[in-house]
């Protein structure tokens, strides 16, 4: 499993099925082997099934041979003659096939000893068409008219006698007549049945002939008789001889086709039975190896075949289980994660795979939630001990005011006249500060889910300062004529443009953090991108809070703008102070005043903007913050119109003034 879990998951499975191939390849080339020996055994077995039938043929055509030889032999038939050379020539094909293809030396030479019988049976053959010719030539040309023509005498003899009278005579020429046919009727029995008895019969047949002629001859001294009789005893002695000889060719033919011919038609039939038999018994043999080698094939095959389903059973265990585990591990501590628990440790940091970069990956959401954890609570503390800040600053900022308040009354009660118009403007300015400041406050509940509205509501609220500065010009005017109070309210405006060029700086910070949170947005997208389907939460998260960031940069940008607004409208409240400086010299402390509330308030806003900056960590501790902001605004427009009242009843009662800066006051304290 740790060798495993070194391995990327691509590898793992590639692994996986490399081996599992290897294992189908070598199944495969088993079964090709098993199949290439069969067919090679299959091709050795059809050839040695050729030699058998061709064995088997060549009996059957020794067979037929000699059974047509043989009818021939017996019969004389011309016609059997080209019927045996057409069973010759189709045996004589066989056995120079044989010769060709048969390769086994023993078969071989079977074949070539049952082709040397053969030519021997042909020799045998053309020798015994020779002796049957001789024998038929005996019969047509020498027995079968001597024959006849001795009948034909013993019939003349015996009609002439017959007309002579003489019926001895003719009786006895019919009984001679008698010999002689019975004579040529066992002469024919020997020549078509080749019945030696009838040769043995023939003999003493034309023995008995010859004595009745000696008989015939005594009965008569007819000259005519005696010269038939004659000629019938030199016919009988040439038909005798002529038997003879056809009885010489008989034995002859009879050993050459009962003794020579069948010999080598033996020989022939054994040796094809040899071939036949030595074929048979190579194909059995073929057929046990063949089944053998099958078998074992089919063994190893299924071995082949148990073993990678074995090995690819447990090649798919192991990395599935080298992959489930840790994702299974890995999901149930992001899902931990998720909920806030970051104790949980991270596992497979030290895999070399993906799920040990995804792991890497968590690690590192999981360190940065901690540090923003860290930072929320950091938040909080700054938070608290802004708002104690503040708070001691409205304070010290009530005191402050009270106290110019209580010097310049008499003041204010000669000067109420201009002053009077300067509290309208204040007034209106105020009013506008609480609006824009309401604005600012509705900014801020939504800048809880988006940073951009946090900018926004900071615009509003530098805007605000802006309307004030103006107003604070405004009063200047009226108090240009107290030289000394004017240049204390041109300090103080001053004052107000580095507080806001302070205001430019933390926007630059909250800039900076807007950077920074967009790189880490950028590192967690990556990071996400690197963990797949597992880290697409995280993706989404990431995207937001980029996204926020990008507003965040954006707002800052229009915040940037709107200060810059801020310091021109400074300048020019410094002149327009210069210019009221030489009307109301006796409102230089109530400008002085209020120029240290407007600084007081440029402090608020400078805390509120590091609570922003702060914020640009997370948004909750942003939305509080301009709720603060929010609040100080509406204390402001307070204010204004405070000022506005008193100026506007200033010339009636004083006490009234008292009463509505004693409410004003407790208002800033109360925050």
């Amino acid at each position: 499993m740790n060798l495993l879990a070194q391995l990327k998951v691509g590898s793992r499975v590639y692994l996986g099925f490399a081996i599992t191939l290897a294992l189908l390849v070598a199944l495969g080339v088993s079964g090709a082997a098993g199949l290439k020996s069969g067919e090679e055994k299959f091709s050795e077995f059809s050839q040695v099934a050729g030699v058998a039938v061709l064995g088997l043929d060549i009996g059957g055509d020794v067979s037929d041979v000699r059974r047509h030889v043989r009818d021939f032999a017996y019969t004389g038939d011309e016609k059997k003659i080209e019927e045996s050379r057409k069973a010759i020539k189709g045996l004589r094909e066989k056995l120079e096939q044989g010769l060709k293809t048969i390769h086994n030396p023993d078969r071989l030479k079977a074949v070539a000893d049952a082709k040397n019988g053969f030519e021997g049976y042909v020799a045998g053959f053309e020798r015994l068409i020779e002796e049957k010719r001789k024998t038929e030539q005996l019969i047509s040309e020498t027995l079968n008219p001597t024959g006849a023509g001795m009948r034909l005498k013993m019939t003349e003899v015996i009609e002439s006698a017959l007309k002579a009278g003489d019926h001895a005579v003719a009786a006895q020429a019919g009984v001679v007549q008698q010999y002689l046919m019975l004579a040529r009727l066992e002469a024919n029995k020997f020549i078509g049945r080749h019945d030696q008895a009838a040769a043995h019969d023939f003999k003493e047949t034309l023995a008995k002939m010859d004595k009745a002629i000696e008989v015939l001859n005594g009965q008569t001294h007819d000259s005519k008789y005696l010269a038939a009789t004659a000629e019938v005893v030199k016919s009988s002695e040439k038909y005798a001889a002529a038997f003879a000889d056809t009885i010489k060719l008989a034995e002859d033919v009879d050993v050459l086709v009962n003794h020579t011919m069948a010999n080598f038609g033996v020989s022939m039939g054994e040796k094809s039975d040899e071939v036949k038999d030595s074929a048979l018994k190579d194909m059995a043999a073929l057929e046990s190896l063949t089944k053998a080698q099958i078998a074992s094939g089919i063994s190893l095959n299924i071995v082949l075949s148990v073993i990678a389903v074995l090995l690819g059973v447990a090649l798919a265990w192991l990395i599935a289980r080298s992959i489930i585990k840790p994702v299974t591990g890995m999901t149930a501590t992001m899902t931990r994660l998720a909920g806030g628990d970051h104790s949980v440790a991270v596992p497979a940091l030290e895999n070399h795979d993906e799920i040990g970069d995804m792991g890497r990956a968590v690690q590192i959401f999981k360190d940065n939630a901690i540090r923003v954890e860290k930072m929320t609570r950091e938040q909080e503390d700054l938070k608290r001990q802004a708002e104690q800040e503040r708070r001691a600053a409205m304070h010290k900022m009530a005191d402050a005011f009270e106290g110019s308040v209580g010097k310049v009354v008499n003041t204010v009660t000669s000067a109420a006249t201009e002053l009077q118009a300067a509290a309208s403007q204040m007034a209106g300015a105020a009013n506008e500060t609480s609006s824009k400041a309401t604005a600012v406050a509705g900014a801020s509940q939504e800048a809880s889910a988006n940073v951009e509205t946090v900018a926004s509501a900071s615009e509003e609220l530098t805007a605000s300062i802006n309307e004030i500065a103006s107003q604070m010009s405004r009063s200047q005017s009226v108090a240009d004529r107290a030289g000394t109070e004017a240049q204390h309210t041109t300090l103080l405006v001053q004052m107000l443009n580095e507080s806001v060029g302070k205001i430019g700086t933390v926007v630059g910070l909250i800039n900076d953090i807007a950077s920074q949170t967009n790189l880490l947005a950028l590192n967690a997208t990556i990071e996400a991108a690197r963990a797949g389907d597992a880290g697409k939460g995280f993706a989404v998260v990431a995207n937001e809070v980029k996204g926020l960031a990008n507003q965040t940069a954006k707002a800052t940008g229009e915040i940037a703008a709107q200060i810059t607004e801020v310091q021109q409208k400074t300048a020019e409240a410094v002149e327009a102070i210069t210019g009221i400086s030489s009307v109301i010299a006796e409102m230089s402390e109530i400008s002085g005043s209020v120029a240290a509330a407007v600084q007081q308030q440029t402090a608020a806003t400078g805390e509120i903007a590091r609570n922003v900056e702060q914020a640009a960590a997370g948004t909750q501790e942003v939305s509080v913050n301009i709720t603060a902001v929010e609040q100080a605004a509406r204390d402001s427009g307070m204010a204004a119109e405070q000022i506005r009242d008193s100026s506007l009843d200033l010339s009636k009662q004083a006490e009234y003034l008292n009463q509505e800066v004693s409410r004003f006051l407790h208002q800033v304290r109360a925050g």
